[in-house]
């Protein structure tokens, strides 16, 4: 998630806490900036292909 998103490990853990250690859900929360219910309405609307939603 670190590679993926540029953030410290410790933003890691906190966002993969928050996803429910959900690690999808997480990196599109950093990067999308938004909430956990948030990041799987947007995973659902993409089949759960994060390269989609990270273009």
């Amino acid at each position: 998630m670190c590679d993926t998103t540029g953030c410290s490990r410790q933003e890691a853990l906190k966002t993969l806490e928050k996803a429910d250690y959900h690690v999808k859900c997480a990196i599109v929360m950093r990067m999308k900036e938004c909430s956990k219910e948030e990041a799987y309405a947007l995973l659902d609307k993409v089949d759960g292909k994060i390269d989609r939603l990270l273009k």
